[in-house]
């Protein structure tokens, strides 16, 4: 198990809040040992809201195992982290990382950021909290509602975070976690220490926002506060959503065995994990001279990457490593996230909203959808569309997506340049619940006898979560590169660009057809959809 570093210059409350507590089990074989601070957090309605999430929405109607939660994903995820961290103040690039910066090594680099961060925030602590609370302002069902089907804002939204964190600090100031701090004035400070660090784990989230020159505005802290975060807060963001982190690393494990498909992670892997000093670009820049303080002219920012060095014969073995964490990342996609009857199951939430129409936004705020789980949502959205009249013959889509009687998939083109005019737009607009509705009318009034209400059209998103390759690989002659650049440029590991590339083969349009139509309803629908979407 791992243990929070805590340097002696760290005041009484920081000590007290990194206090280690009884061992959790997060994974098969791992166990993370949480702080006070952790502990306290862990004990708070909006994080525990996190049991009630599935890390994969409706996954389990194809794989009755897959469901893990986003308490157990946050969990991993702050052990990885832990983990991460760790092994970089201990391998071999603890020392010398090798890209001639000063200091040399990644444990005299940590120690550095932490202590920049000065005595009353703990880099250790707001990194572990960081990944506890990174995932928890989702809406239920994950990335659904909001990438894919566009009935609420996507995620990753600030303001959202902002307000998810707030509920946090109200139930934290009245946690009888502080109960066991038996001096009054130290346990006044860590309350007050505790919503600090969440201060600062909230402007973390929001550091790339800022950096891009977003309007954000944090409620207690100053643009020269959360410049001052920005060294530590860069490399905490890195460690936790970065190509390779924590995240990832817990989603391939996690997800994969829960679609019994699982993965096995080459611990090697953590001997190579450093921190590298990389130029201060010119946005960086901007943000850090706010501060007016020695970090005004630091010369380099550090971020969390793996040395491949290859006089010491890593090459091979780390971008390999790397290359399967990619590898599994894109299957876990392919297989769970848009396995053809779990996109038939999203679709079917959206034909249920939008039969219940406008007044779904109204009644089902994105407010209350932070409040509530999956199977509250699914269980309200029920409740909502049972109320709407439907014509003779037909009815609404819950009760037989509730029963895992899912809608038929009639049509499906995967081919982009099949695409009409009209086709391409309709795909590009897809995320859009009006026009899907849009297309959905015109296949209906080619179609005698078919309803709207018992007919999807389904564009996956034309981004499929693809990410650059991104990762920063110590190189030869202390160069250090994004994998993308060295793949491209070097034209080695170059599988790391084939595996981007491919997320867009994930793509697909699809119109689903309520389950028991008429086989002559169905071969007209796949007739009129040709017709209108196809060249």
């Amino acid at each position: 198990m791992v243990h929070v570093v805590m340097p002696e210059d760290k005041s009484p409350e920081v000590h007290t809040l990194a206090s280690g507590r009884d061992r959790v089990r997060v994974f098969t074989g791992l166990d993370h040992r949480p702080t006070l601070a952790e502990t306290i957090v862990l004990a708070t309605r909006p994080i525990q809201r996190m049991t009630r999430l599935r890390q994969t929405g409706l996954a389990f109607l194809v794989y009755p195992t897959s469901e893990q939660t986003r308490m157990a994903h946050c969990l991993g995820t702050t052990y990885w982290v832990a983990t991460f961290i760790e092994s970089m103040r201990t391998n071999d690039f603890a020392g010398d990382v090798g890209d001639g910066a000063a200091p040399a090594g990644s444990r005299a680099r940590l120690a550095q950021l932490d202590a920049q961060l000065g005595p009353d925030l703990s880099f250790d602590l707001l990194a572990r909290l960081f990944a506890l609370i990174h995932d928890s302002d989702l809406l239920p069902l994950g990335h659904t509602l909001s990438h894919q089907l566009g009935h609420y804002d996507t995620p990753g939204q600030a303001t959202r975070f902002q307000r998810y964190i707030d509920r946090v600090r109200a139930e934290v100031v009245e946690s009888s976690g502080f109960a066991e701090i038996e001096d009054d004035r130290l346990r006044a400070a860590a309350v007050t220490c505790l919503l600090r660090h969440l201060d600062a784990v909230e402007a973390i989230a929001a550091l790339r926002e800022v950096i891009a020159g977003g309007d954000y505005e944090h409620p207690r802290l100053s643009r020269a506060d959360i410049a001052a975060l920005l060294p530590a807060g860069l490399i905490i963001d890195d460690l936790v959503t970065s190509t390779v982190s924590a995240d990832l690393l817990d989603f391939a494990l996690r997800d994969t065995l829960g679609a019994g498909m699982p993965w096995n992670f080459d611990t090697r892997l953590l001997e190579s994990v450093c921190t590298f000093a990389t130029p201060v670009t010119d946005d960086v820049a901007v943000l850090l001279k706010e501060h007016g303080g020695l970090l005004a002219s630091t010369p380099h920012i550090y971020r969390f990457g793996l040395n491949a060095r290859r006089e010491g014969g890593r090459a091979h073995e780390v971008t390999t490593a790397v290359i399967s964490l990619l590898r599994v990342r894109y299957e876990v996609l392919e297989r769970i996230v848009y396995h053809r009857r779990k996109c038939a199951a999203d679709a079917m939430v959206d034909r249920a909203i939008r039969n219940i129409g406008e007044r779904f936004r109204s009644t089902v705020t994105e407010e209350t959808l932070l409040r509530i789980g999956d199977d509250e949502f699914l269980d309200l959205v029920a409740r909502e569309e049972s109320t709407v009249a439907f014509p003779d013959g037909t009815g609404p889509a819950m009760p037989d997506l509730l029963a895992g009687r899912l809608f038929a998939e009639v049509y499906r083109l995967t081919d982009w340049t099949r695409l009409s005019d009209y086709g391409r737009s309709a795909a590009e607009a897809a995320e859009s619940p009006a026009h899907r509705t849009e297309v959905e009318e015109r296949v209906v009034a080619s179609v005698p006898g078919l309803r709207s209400c018992d007919i999807v059209f389904s564009s996956r998103p034309l981004s499929m979560q693809l990410k650059e390759p991104d990762t920063l690989i110590g190189w030869d002659d202390g160069a250090t590169l994004p994998l993308a650049e060295i793949a491209r440029g070097f034209d080695y590991a170059t599988e790391a660009l084939g595996l981007t590339d491919r997320y867009a083969s994930l793509w697909s349009l699809s119109i689903y057809l309520r389950a028991g139509a008429a086989p002559a309803i169905r071969d007209r629908v796949r007739l009129a959809a040709a017709e209108l979407l196809e060249r």
